[in-house]
This record gives structure tokens, C-alpha cells and sequence, in this order.
């Protein structure tokens, strides 16, 4: 198995920036996306990294989205200066945000950005139209430019003819699809899919890890280097996770069921305890029990007797019986 051919990182930082570059050596930049960030602090981003870490950058909303999306909530361009942005419009504004990041991702050194566009960017002839120039007329300095289209219009054929046509890479989450169109490198971005019950809700199962690591040889096949970017809410673990399997060839061992809420409790909660510590200390704890379930602690221990444990093998027991309640 091959580290240097499979890039493991997370979209934005799960953890603080320090701890996160002594397990990984990339991250996509998330903020760059809601907002563009002051210079003095991408700089500060860079210095505090080491020099061979690298940052992929999501480029600014500004571009992509349309000023409506409940994303601009998070950006300081005032509302009544916001109506130019978004959607590729060929305007001065749209042109000035891509700029804006393109000496961004100069100071970063990022070798890639990413473009995601909403569903409501439909692959109608005005948005395509304005897609192309867009691409078309942009310095892209010596940047890998990947796009990520979102909504059932933009069908494979739609993004392969854009996507060779411009020089696109297309971005997908490889358990929905595998992307249409790659060069030098692949780039995947995992939102939880297999699906769980809500879109980012999910915990890989090793099962899950070994299929995205065949897909991943799959693509070494066509490509330098394949990108995989978690992007679901335990992607800071199941990076982790699949960042060993790749280095090791065997996983760590994952907890489920009664298994992983004990050792949750366990790390807030000495014993011998009674429910109602356990409620009060851990209680707001969320944890998966199964890769698409994820339930509060206090939904579970509600309901197991109120006495005292003396153990975390008692109070196993009592755990799995409220489990199948």
C-alpha cells in the first residue's frame, strides 16, 4: 500500500491546526469558502505548518454561490453589495473574488482548488455560458482547477464534455460516482456514503474503507495521485483510520453497539457511578452505535436502572438491554 500515491486529509480543521499537521500532510481550506480570510492570516496559516504540508482551497462563495444560499450568512460583504457575486456571473466582482483567491492560494503554495456549485446552479445555457468564460478568462497561475457539481441536471456526459473542454478536474464523492473526467490527479470529497440517514451523519465501517481503497487503486491506474478528503462529522477519526489501513494494511479497532457507548462514558465518568452521574457528566455526549446511527448518551442511559455500578462490565449489561428497548 502506497501513502504517496493516496492523499488523506480532512475538509477543514477537526482539531487544532497543530495537532492536525502532525497526523496529516493536507487539508482543504474551508474558510476560504464562506469568506474571504484577511492576508495576515493566510500567512499565519502557512507559517504555522511545516513546509511540506499542503493546503487545497475551496474557492470563495463569491464565485459559486448565489448571494440567496443560506451560506452568505457566514461572509461580511454587506447584503446590499452582494447582488454581482455568485453563480459565475461575468461581472467585476466575480472576477475580483477569483484574484482575491488566486493570490490566496499563491501564499498557501496549494497546488489545487475546488469548486463546488449548489443545485440551484443548473446546467442551463446561461450557466454554462458563464462557466466557460469564466474558465476561460481566468489567470489560473499554475493551479489544478477541480469542480464539484451538485443537482441531478449536470449528467456525466454535461461534465465530461465541460470539464475536458476547460481543463476541469471533476470532484465527486466516489461512493456516489467515480468522477468523469481526471489528468494528473483524482480528488475525492466524502460526504458520508454510503449515505446515513443525513448527509455528513455517518461513521465508515471497515468494510467501507477497504471498498474506498480498492476505488482508490482504481484510479492509480489513470492518475499520479488520488486525493481523498473526509468530509462527513467523524472525519477526523475515520481519516485516522484509513490513513493506517493504507500505511499498515489493517485497521483499528472500532467500537459499536453497548462497546462504544461504555467507552464513551468512560472517559468522563469514573466508577463505581449511578445513572444520574453518568447523566450529568455524559449524558450530551453523541455517539455512533452503528455507522448510519448516531444517538446521545442521555437517549440510552435514560433508561437503564437507577442504582449503582460498580463497573463498566455492569453497566455494559445494562446498557445493551436498553439498546433493544
Amino acid at each position: 500500500m502506497n501513502r504517496e500515491t493516496i492523499i488523506v486529509g480532512c475538509c477543514g480543521f477537526p482539531t487544532s491546526m497543530k495537532k492536525y499537521a502532525e497526523l496529516f500532510n493536507v487539508v482543504e481550506l474551508q474558510s476560504t469558502f464562506y469568506d474571504i480570510p484577511r492576508r495576515s492570516t493566510v500567512e499565519n496559516w502557512r507559517e504555522r505548518v511545516p513546509s511540506h504540508f499542503e493546503f487545497t482551497v475551496k474557492a470563495f462563495q463569491g464565485i459559486t454561490h448565489p448571494p440567496s444560499s443560506p451560506t452568505w450568512r457566514r461572509c461580511r460583504i454587506p447584503v446590499d453589495q452582494r447582488a454581482n457575486y455568485g453563480m459565475f456571473k461575468p461581472t467585476k466582482e466575480v472576477m475580483e473574488a477569483w484574484n482575491t483567491m488566486l493570490e490566496i492560494c499563491k501564499i498557501l503554495k496549494a497546488k489545487v482548488c475546488i469548486f463546488q456549485t449548489p443545485a440551484a446552479f443548473k446546467a442551463t445555457n446561461e450557466n454554462i455560458k458563464n462557466l466557460k468564460t469564466f474558465f476561460t478568462e481566468i489567470d489560473r497561475g499554475n493551479l489544478i482547477l477541480c469542480w464539484e457539481p451538485r443537482g441531478a441536471s449536470w449528467t456525466r456526459d454535461i461534465v465530461y464534455d465541460i470539464c475536458r473542454e476547460l481543463s476541469l478536474l471533476h470532484v465527486t464523492d466516489p461512493f456516489k460516482e467515480l468522477p468523469s473526467y481526471v489528468s494528473e490527479i483524482a480528488y475525492f470529497r466524502l460526504h458520508g456514503c454510503p449515505p446515513g440517514k443525513r448527509m455528513y451523519v455517518y461513521k465508515y465501517s471497515d468494510d467501507d474503507l477497504k471498498t474506498l481503497y480498492e476505488k482508490c487503486e482504481h484510479m492509480t491506474e489513470r492518475v499520479n495521485k488520488v486525493y481523498v478528503m473526509f468530509n462527513n462529522i467523524n472525519m477526523l477519526e475515520d481519516a485516522i483510520r484509513f490513513s493506517k489501513y493504507i500505511s499498515e494494511g489493517e485497521f483499528m479497532k472500532v467500537l459499536w453497539g453497548a462497546e462504544a457507548i461504555i467507552e464513551a462514558i468512560k472517559r468522563r465518568v469514573d466508577f463505581p457511578t449511578r445513572k444520574s452521574d453518568i447523566l450529568e457528566k455524559a449524558g450530551r455526549m453523541k455517539i455512533f452505535i452503528k455507522p448510519d446511527t448516531r444517538i446521545q448518551v442521555a437517549s440510552i442511559v435514560s433508561k437503564i436502572e437507577d442504582k449503582l455500578y460498580e463497573s463498566p462490565e455492569d453497566l455494559k449489561a445494562e446498557i445493551e438491554k436498553a439498546l433493544t428497548i
